[in-house]
This record gives C-alpha cells, structure tokens and sequence, in this order.
C-alpha cells in the first residue's frame, strides 16, 4: 500500500471468467471492477485509512462467496 493506494492479489482460478471487486464505502458495497486479472489497485484513498474489500470470482451468472479483505493506507 502507499498514502493514497491499495493493491489486491488473488491466485488465478482458471475454472472463472474473472473476479469482480468491491469496496465498502458509504454503508454499502460499492463494485470496483471487473477483470480477469489477478490484480488491482485501488487509488485515490486517504492516507492512515483502514478499507474493507470483497473480491468474488464469477463464472457466467454465478459468483462464489467473498474472499474478504481489509487494507490500510501508509
């Protein structure tokens, strides 16, 4: 992480079409993207933050349960 970043990994499920990621923001689950990398970074967070993440594989229209992740800023 940097002051105002996050980066998150996952290991590559190849039985998946990609992986959505999710933020908690506001009292809600806010979706970051999706992509079928296994990576992203999130930017523009305030510094000294602590953030809660969700990454979810997919695979047509079924999702697997959360993998979840909390991250603090430098």
């Amino acid at each position: 992480s940097t002051a105002n970043s996050v980066k998150l990994s996952w290991s590559k499920n190849t039985a998946v079409n990609g992986y959505r990621v999710y933020i908690y923001k506001g009292g809600k689950w806010v979706r970051l993207a999706q992509t079928s990398a296994t990576s992203y970074t999130v930017k523009s967070l305030a510094p000294k933050t602590s953030y809660k993440f969700r990454v979810f594989t997919y695979k047509g229209s079924s999702y697997s349960a959360a993998a979840n992740i909390t991250a603090k800023t430098k």
